[in-house]
């Protein structure tokens, strides 16, 4: 509230006047209305009043000079002047045209005047009659008692000469223009009321009132009910839709319905002072917060299966799904840093069958078949005579030497060196007798070195094609070196060949008998001739064995079976078998399906326990049913997981082809590749497969056969990659690789109770409501409620509110010549410029008084900075100093605000040198090549500005809200990409934002677009200049990058920034804003600083709708007044035309009240105005009008949401004594 005392910006109705000592500005103080005089030189400066001293700002010389051309003379109406009528056209000629337009508007009988300092110029749309405006805005009451009162009214008062504040042209002929007696005037006027009078009747009247002034209090509060619930919930729970949320409201208002209705009635009987409204107000509210929680929480338990579904299916989708699909995807298929895919290996076998897996890519039994056969013959060749003695020890001890040279070059520690072995010739015959055993018992059974590699057939192996095991230190290897030479070669002729191999079998059981004999005569060191005598024996049945195995490579008719050619068959029917797109969709859907019943009984498990954790009430009937009907939910969502992103169709069959091809086809490069491009060279091999059988009708059988042998290989091997996913998931650490995932389980977390308790902690800690916001974050200005509050707060009862458009009552064409004033003119304050016009306030003045590390406050910016680097448009704004951190010297950073976003700006002195980039990039497995880094710690390092923002001011202790947000701007970009703008760390909810003993805060980065050429909403804007002593950055944050958006004058955020420079450490991050003792500050939010959004000092100026557009110090009834506020804070939206509310009293007589709303000028300018018409009367009788008589005050208030010390909710007031005119 502002005294009599206080400073008004504005010297009033200045001229440029000729004196002796020449030109001079001459003025009125606009408190003291003192007339005075002061040099040109001062022209747009401030100077003090010789008479009550207070500072006025002197306007430009230009401005004098062009609100000069509207008027020839000043207008005094609190002075006596004499008033000569004289028609309009008359009046017309005398107004200078200043302006292109301005001569044409008033042809065209609109208004036009220059704007008084600083206001623009406006044109207005016209004037209506007295009876136009009371047929369009009074609707006649059906009371008719007052009639007379008006009437009389007006007529008396237009006898006392105030009809001279009308236009003297608008009762009279455009040809009376003859000079007229002062009787004559007296009786003409006298005429003129008794016609006016007529010309009322039934026209001002009360308008009619609300039929129920209750109704209207309680629809209010009930709507304000709704907008809070709405504004509460807001669509963030995922699961509620706008029927759901309106269902709550409508609860909460019928279990409020009596106190409602009781309020109401008190209300709007006047019976609750304005303290009692607000308590009993802030009760209700209070009320319905509570309210609210209990429909919320029977919403949730008749929902919870529904919530529990939704939110178990979005943790597995989350957590478990992404987890598990990546390991699998990454160890079986895709591969990733130091992980090589496991497909090839378990899909065509390792090597030659160096694992459990058939490598059916080739055939390969009848080779392993000729090098047992070969190994059979050369034992059974073997002397054991001194000649043979020699040739192996000058064998033996050549490998030797060959061993001691390659340990001498290489140097090693522990060389394999064989050891020095000099024996006798019974001793090497014993020798040889025993590893001729060992021998033939490794071509029976196979073996494998340490490590599972080189692994050599067992006879099992090549005839009957079984998987092999191996014992190694305990340990169970396996190979798999062939599908047995029947099934390979001649499957079509299964039972002769197994006949045959059944009688080679019982020859090795005699083989590996006489050789054990062998042996174990040896050890006892029986007579070398009995040896002898059993070797031969066993050497026969060896050669017996190969004339047996050499039948295996013969047809039943003793024709040579051509091994070659069958091979070149299979290849190519395998080839025809992969390549087929409806066996490749049926072999993919069999292998999803597999492994989803394989993995169903895992994932059931985690999600009904999770599933059952979510319930509210476990005690509701049925709840196990809908558990199992959730789990059988869950399988075809595992099916389309698994589907589409451990592997889809396309890909499946890229890696199936590609493994079945036994050839490289060229690609359109030009490069050779496994994976044939075109169906040209598929259609090329199937013609090559047709040749060949119809040149080899005998194949025929082998090819049938072959073909229902590929679809069982086929299988086992999905089986296989199936049995290997299951027991990395089960046994291994693919499920439980994110352990903490899985140890948590589902997030159960409320996250509109969530929101709601944020809001509780702004609304204590901080004093501010959220509900007092729209949806949007920015001052909720329904001029409904703000009118209810005020008429009921003042005792005025349910106010309406009203338009105030541009379109005048009357227009006054003189002042009566004597005017008498019973108080005196109360002004507005000085409004400070602000912006970067003008230092904001201190700190002090900002009467913080909550506790917090830090506080300032930034200030509002109507006008956008220069995006150009150079700072010299910021001086003005006192910065954020960022004083803690590394650096020596503080940093210095300025910020400001508007409705758009956040403005920053600081500089950087450091060398060209020092100056290191962020790197986003790491080195690509084995050092080859780049990819992105997945974590944020590479946004540590390097030029960066970091900023945290808690926009509730909510002051949690550990991050994971909404309104916690932490951005990285990169002024310089990163060293990949110059454009590259920043990065958002996401704490996704408040359990991930607390540390755990298995794991500590869990953040994921968000991406910004890159840099535009223009600001946009999608991602931060910077622009950096580099010069000699560093650099300097301007950046821009736009409101749309906030999850809760709050842009409001006064209203508080916590806040802290830092800015590193160079290599930095994670623990330092550079300089900082506020010091803490945290290890992390921004995950923190409870230790960063207070921002406060300093709003705008609105500028108000009254003007009287006369040709000169008088500044009003006092008004006569009847007369029309122009209100403009220009407040660039309340410029909300940049694209449509605001308003605000501004209320009109009357102290005196019935003591009339209004609330008006101002329309913006335009879509973006910040000034706001509208006319409020007057006419005689003692109030409360017509409604959009101010009632008025001599001796009132008409008040005007304009309620400041935010001014620039950031108090909320300032009145800005204005009083214009209502003066009388008399007649000479």
């Amino acid at each position: 509230m502002n005294s009599e005392n206080e400073e008004n910006q504005f010297l009033f109705d200045p001229k440029i006047i000729d004196t002796d000592k020449g030109q001079r500005i001459r003025g009125q103080c606009p408190s003291c209305e003192k007339t005075f005089r002061v040099n040109t030189n001062v022209a747009g400066k401030n100077v003090n009043c010789p008479g009550c001293k207070i500072s006025i700002s002197i306007p430009s010389m230009e401005m004098i000079d062009s609100a000069s051309n509207h008027s020839e003379a000043e207008n005094e109406p609190h002075k006596t002047e004499k008033v000569t009528s004289q028609p309009e056209e008359a009046e017309s000629t005398t107004t200078a045209s200043p302006s292109t337009g301005y001569q044409e508007a008033l042809d065209a009988g609109k208004y036009v005047a220059k704007g008084v300092f600083p206001f623009p110029d406006f044109i207005s749309p016209g004037f209506r009659k007295i009876e136009s405006l009371v047929d369009n805005t009074i609707k006649p009451k059906k009371e008719g008692s007052k009639l007379f009162l008006l009437g009389s009214l007006a007529l008396g008062l237009c006898v006392a000469g105030t009809i001279f504040a009308m236009d003297p042209t608008a009762f009279q002929s455009s040809g009376s223009v003859k000079e007229k007696t002062e009787y004559q005037k007296k009786i003409e006027a006298a005429k003129v009321a008794g016609q006016i009078a007529k010309e009322l009747e039934g026209k001002i009247t009360m308008p009619t009132e609300p039929p129920d002034p209750e109704s209207v209090i309680e629809e209010a509060m009930e709507e304000e009910i709704d907008n809070n619930i709405s504004k509460m919930f807001d669509g963030e729970d995922g699961q509620m839709s706008s029927l759901e949320i309106k269902g709550i409201a409508s609860k909460v208002k019928q279990s409020m319905e009596a106190e409602l209705k009781n309020f109401a009635a008190l209300a709007s009987q006047g019976k609750l002072t304005p303290e009692q409204l607000a308590e009993k107000q802030k009760e209700l509210a209070d009320k319905a917060h509570l309210n609210m929680n209990k429909e919320l929480k029977s919403f949730r338990v008749k929902t919870q299966t529904k919530r529990a579904s939704f939110k178990s299916i979005e943790w597995y989708q989350n957590s478990v799904s992404p987890s598990l699909i990546k390991n699998i995807s990454i160890n079986i298929f895709r591969g990733g840093d130091r992980i090589k895919p496991s497909w090839n290996n378990l899909f065509n076998g390792r090597y030659t069958g160096w694992s459990n897996a058939l490598p059916w890519s080739t055939l390969s039994s009848e080779k392993n078949l000729k090098d047992t056969t070969k190994k059979l013959g050369r034992i059974s060749r073997q002397k054991w005579d001194k000649p043979a003695m020699d040739a192996f020890l000058k064998d033996y001890n050549k490998r030797r030497n060959q061993q001691i040279k390659l340990a001498l070059k290489r140097k090693r520690n522990k060389p394999k060196i064989l050891p020095l072995y000099e024996p006798n010739l019974q001793a090497w015959q014993y020798s040889q007798a025993i590893n001729e055993n060992k021998s033939l018992q490794i071509i029976y059974k196979g073996s494998i070195k340490k490590g599972g590699v080189y692994p050599t057939p067992s006879w099992q192996e090549i005839a009957y094609g079984i998987v092999n095991e191996h014992i190694i230190n305990g340990r169970t290897i396996y190979s798999h070196m062939g599908d047995g030479i029947v099934n390979e070669f001649v499957p079509e002729h299964q039972e002769y060949y197994y006949d045959i191999i059944e009688s080679l079998d019982s020859d090795w059981e005699t083989i590996l008998d006489l050789s054990a004999s062998i042996s174990e005569m040896a050890a006892n060191q029986e007579p070398i001739n009995d040896l002898i005598k059993v070797q031969g024996t066993r050497n026969q049945a060896i050669i017996k064995l190969n004339k047996g195995i050499n039948k295996l490579y013969s047809t039943k008719g003793g024709k040579k079976i051509d091994f070659n050619k069958r091979l070149k068959v299979y290849q190519l029917l395998r080839f025809k078998y992969l390549t087929d797109q409806e066996n490749l969709k049926e072999k993919h859907d069999y292998f999803i399906d597999t492994l989803v019943v394989g993995l169903t009984d895992v994932i059931k498990d985690f999600a009904r326990s999770q599933f059952e954790k979510g319930m509210i009430d476990k005690n509701q009937a049925g709840i196990d049913e809908k558990v199992n009907q959730f789990v059988i939910k869950m399988i075809p969502i595992l099916n389309s997981d698994f589907k589409e992103q451990i592997v889809n169709l396309k890909y499946f069959s890229y890696i199936v082809i590609a493994g079945a091809s036994h050839k490289k086809f060229r690609d359109i490069l030009g490069d050779y590749s496994y994976f044939p491009e075109t169906k040209e060279d598929i259609q090329g091999e199937l013609n090559i497969l047709k040749s060949l059988l119809s040149k080899n009708p005998h194949l025929a059988k082998y090819a049938e056969e072959k073909n229902k042998r590929l679809d069982i290989i086929m299988k086992e091997t999905l089986n296989r990659v199936v049995d290997e996913i299951l027991l990395n998931v089960l046994m291994g650490d693919w499920l439980t690789r994110d352990l903490n995932k899985f140890v948590e389980g589902v997030d159960y977390s409320d996250p509109v109770a969530e929101k709601i308790q944020a809001n509780e902690r702004a609304k204590q800690g901080r004093k501010q409501d959220l509900t007092k916001m729209t949806k949007d974050g920015v001052p909720d200005t329904n001029a409904s409620m703000v009118s209810l509050n005020m008429g009921l707060k003042q005792g005025q009862g349910v106010l309406q509110p009203v338009i105030a458009d541009m379109t005048p009552t009357w227009r006054i064409g003189s002042f009566p010549q004597i005017s008498i004033k019973h108080s005196k003119y109360y002004g507005p304050p000085k409004a400070n410029k602000g912006g970067f016009a003008e230092t904001q306030t201190s700190v002090k003045e900002l009467n913080f008084n909550y506790p917090t590390p830090i506080v300032e406050g930034i200030p509002f910016l109507s006008k956008l900075p220069n995006f150009d680097g150079n700072l010299s448009e910021w001086e003005n704004i006192r910065p954020l100093y960022l004083k803690h951190g590394s650096s020596k010297e503080s940093i210095q950073v300025y910020a400001g605000w508007n409705y758009q976003g956040y403005y920053f700006a600081y500089t950087v002195k450091t060398k060209q040198e020092d100056i290191i980039l962020p790197k986003n990039t790491k080195v690509g497995y084995k050092g080859k090549g780049f990819k992105k880094s997945n974590d944020m710690r590479w946004a540590y390092s390097g030029e960066t500005f970091r900023i945290c923002f808690d926009t509730l001011d909510a002051r949690n202790a550990d991050r994971g809200e909404p309104h916690n947000q932490e951005i990285f701007v990169m002024p310089l970009g990163t060293t990949t990409n110059s454009k590259f703008t920043g990065v958002e760390r996401v704490i996704a909810s408040k359990r991930a934002g607390k540390s755990k003993q298995f794991r500590g805060v869990t953040a994921t980065q968000k991406e910004y677009f890159q840099q535009g050429k223009y600001p946009s909403s999608d991602a931060p804007y910077r622009v950096t200049k580099m010069n000699a002593e560093g650099y300097t950055t301007e950046i821009f944050i736009p409101r749309t990058l906030f999850n809760r958006k709050v842009f409001s004058p006064g209203w508080k955020i916590g806040f802290n920034c830092m800015v590193a420079t160079g290599p930095g450490r994670r623990s330092a991050g550079g300089n900082h804003w506020v010091k803490t003792d945290y290890t992390s500050v921004a995950d923190h939010p409870d230790a960063w600083g207070d921002l406060v959004l300093l709003g705008t000092d609105p500028r108000i100026i009254v003007q009287l709708v006369d040709k000169n557009w008088t500044v009003a110090k006092h008004i006569l009834p009847g007369h029309s007044i122009l209100m403009t506020v220009i407040d660039p804070d309340r410029n909300v939206y940049s694209t449509v035309a605001d308003q605000i509310v501004v209320s009109a009293e009357v102290k005196g007589g019935n003591n009339d009240a209004e609330v008006f709303i101002l329309q913006e000028t335009g879509t973006n300018t910040g000034v706001f105005r509208g006319i409020i018409n007057t006419q005689p009367g003692f109030g409360k009788e017509v409604q959009g009008v101010m009632e008025v008589m001599a001796g009132n005050k008409l008040i005007l208030k304009y309620v400041d949401f935010g001014n620039s010390k950031g108090q909320k909710n300032k009145i800005t007031k204005i009083i214009l004594p209502v003066v009388g005119g008399l007649l000479q």
